[in-house]
């Protein structure tokens, strides 16, 4: 993105994840997740999380990269590249860049399942949603682009016909700012030697869907949402129906328990088959609960999503759904009897996050000030759970400034949070198998060193930093050399 829309706006500059530099005092100022990309303007605000920085740059630098008539779907695939796509890709993905184990035999059929699934939702056109570029596609590009090289294809592994007419379009329409932006990737796969044949299995069918669930008919200019209210990420978008929607939000059960998400009607709106997913009355579809708690906030509640705080609510969004959502899961799903018992450093590993999370986000009572916004609502569900006495037989504890977030949330949602709550709350509270853990205790927050000092970021510039041969970077890259003129 830095490369094509940012040009002589665009300065980049090279922290060395491998040396650890991104523990730098330095880049912790920028970004104390230490993590990359990061970025920081002229005016001083600090950007970090890909999705996020896109976003950012081109609202404010390329605005023909987000549109308004396609954020949805934009949102929608910028989310499915973090979740499904991420952790499909990063079996073999790793394996190719020389940093992960060999992948087992099954990994290119779970591959090719969801790239298979993201062309028949998103590829309508050349690119995601279109002919024309957005900030979905420079953020997909550099992983498809990983999967097409030799180094790759030495495990076996074959890029899809329809992706890979997608890769060859866009790096056509790109030409130099392409191969900029990924020359230093492709030399680090390349230069991996030990990747061998993976003999992985053929792919499966795609799944037909069943006569198990039916949908119900939305009502005029409301909203229906689907998915089953024991979910953390339902629970996100229920809260939001019921606070702002009102007689305009309309919910219907689908049992993932009993695959009901499988059905015809279901896999209609959602391909992915996932909770929760959401029909307007005018026949719009929704699903991923980031992108819907954005589209809902935008046509109902935009006071929920400002134009003031939406930076630091995307970044707080991509946080939930990456670091807190992978530490939360193994203490959350254990108290809700769905996985195994956690290790011992899983309490200190999710406090450190939610320490990070505090600094960076809690300025006021909640995410980024005192009114609640659509990142409360997404993160909510998943703080309570952790509070409940299910949770304490663990022997985990919420940490003070989280509780308290918690408590304000709940005095000023009222009813409403006990509604949304009370199925997911009921499940958890009939989970008698828990035991205490004996978490360890707490790691000090790291200190920062001096290994990397940030340079001047030019006047009316984005300074990126990271490292070039990551693909969550060269999102970025690309659309500073495209765009930043």
């Amino acid at each position: 993105f830095g490369l094509q829309h940012l040009k002589d706006k665009y300065k980049f500059q090279m922290c060395d994840i491998m040396k650890g530099e991104q523990m730098s005092s330095d880049f912790l100022a920028m970004n104390p997740f230490h993590q990359v990309p990061s970025a920081k303007m002229a005016d001083g605000t600090n950007l970090y999380e890909s999705s996020a920085c896109l976003r950012y740059f081109a609202n404010k630098f390329a605005p023909e990269t987000y549109p308004a008539d396609k954020q949805l779907i934009i949102d929608i695939a910028l989310d499915k590249r973090q979740s499904d796509f991420y952790k499909a890709w990063g079996a073999i993905g790793y394996y190719g860049m020389g940093i992960g184990p060999k992948p087992e035999k099954d990994a290119a059929k779970k591959l090719n399942s969801v790239l298979a699934t993201m062309a028949t939702a998103f590829l309508s056109g050349k690119y995601i949603g279109g002919d024309t570029l957005t900030i979905a596609d420079y953020s997909l590009l550099p992983l498809i682009n990983t999967l097409s090289l030799p180094t790759l294809q030495k495990t076996g592994y074959a890029l899809p016909e329809r992706w890979a007419a997608y890769l060859a379009d866009a790096k056509a329409e790109l030409g130099d700012v392409f191969s900029e932006a990924v020359k230093v990737h492709e030399g680090w796969v390349g230069s991996n030697e030990k990747v061998e044949n993976c003999e992985f299995d053929g792919d499966d069918a795609a799944p037909e869907g069943t006569d198990a669930w039916k949908i119900e008919t939305v009502p005029e200019g409301a909203v229906l949402v689907c998915g089953h209210p024991g979910s953390g990420n339902v629970i996100a978008v229920m809260l939001f129906g019921l606070q702002h929607l009102k007689d305009k939000y309309k919910f219907q059960m689908c049992d993932i328990m009993k695959g009901e998400q499988m059905s015809s009607d279901f896999l209609a709106m959602n391909p992915f088959h996932q909770v929760p997913s959401a029909k307007m009355a005018d026949g719009t579809n929704l699903y991923e609960s980031s992108a819907c708690l954005r589209y809902f906030a935008n046509k109902f509640a935009p006071e929920t999503y400002p134009a003031d705080k939406q930076l630091i609510i995307d970044i707080a969004l991509d946080k939930r759904q990456s670091d807190f959502y992978k530490a939360w899961g193994a203490i959350g799903y254990y108290g809700m009897g769905i996985g195994p018992k956690p290790e011992k450093d899983a309490a200190k590993k999710l406090n450190s996050v939610l320490a990070t999370m505090a600094t960076a986000f809690l300025s006021g009572k909640y995410i980024g000030g005192d009114t609640l916004t659509i990142a409360d609502y997404s993160l909510l569900p998943l703080i309570n759970t952790l509070s409940l006495p299910t949770l304490q037989k663990t022997g985990y504890a919420l940490p003070e400034r989280w509780a308290a977030y918690l408590a304000d949330a709940k005095a000023e949602l009222g009813d409403v949070f006990s509604e949304a709550v009370k199925v997911h709350e009921g499940w958890v509270g009939s989970n008698e198998k828990v035991e205490n853990c004996e978490f360890d205790g707490d790691d000090a927050a790291p200190e920062g060193t001096d290994a990397w000092k940030i340079e001047t970021v030019p006047e009316g510039a984005v300074l990126v930093c990271g490292h070039p041969g990551s693909g969550n970077v060269i999102a970025v890259m690309l659309f500073g050399l495209q765009h930043l003129k």
